[in-house]
């Protein structure tokens, strides 16, 4: 247990070095999507084989399924602008459901939600705007629809 946890930590860690290197010292990457990626790198595990695979984050679905069937989770509207401060406030949970966000959309076989994450990644990257890249990955989508797919495939995990 002890060392398996030491490595699911250094992935997560190391996702963030990757993250600000990639976007930019000067960026300002919002916290539920640096800590939301770095937790779905903490379900990685390399194989036998050396590769990589990511799988559901064991330290995280517990919580996430809980705060949904319970309606206890921040309104996705909310935590894409939640600061810092806030995020880890109620560390717990955002960290569940920083991970839940991006697991879903990374993961989701669901076509209307492609490609929106790296979109994200790719505006907030040029723009270093937060709001523009949340609008331009976002903007077109029903958000009470995109809660509710996400919460479906969550909880169907």
């Amino acid at each position: 247990e002890g060392k398996e946890k030491t490595f699911h930590i250094i992935y997560h860690e190391a996702s963030h070095q990757y993250i600000h290197l990639y976007m930019g010292r000067e960026v300002d990457i919002p916290t539920w999507l640096n800590e939301g990626v770095a937790e779905y790198f903490f379900g990685g595990e390399f194989q036998a084989n050396g590769s990589f695979t990511i799988g559901v984050n064991r330290e995280r679905i517990g919580t996430m399924k809980e705060a949904l069937r319970t309606n206890k989770y921040v309104l996705l509207e909310e935590i894409f602008r939640y600061t810092q401060a806030q995020y880890y406030a109620n560390s717990e949970m955002c960290y569940a459901e920083g991970w839940a966000i991006a697991y879903f959309l990374w993961r989701t076989p669901n076509k209307l939600y492609a490609g929106r994450l790296d979109k994200y990644y790719e505006v907030l990257r040029s723009t270093g705007d937060a709001e523009q890249a949340r609008g331009e990955a976002f903007g077109d989508l029903d958000m009470a629809r995109f809660e509710e797919d996400w919460k479906k495939f969550i909880l169907d995990l």
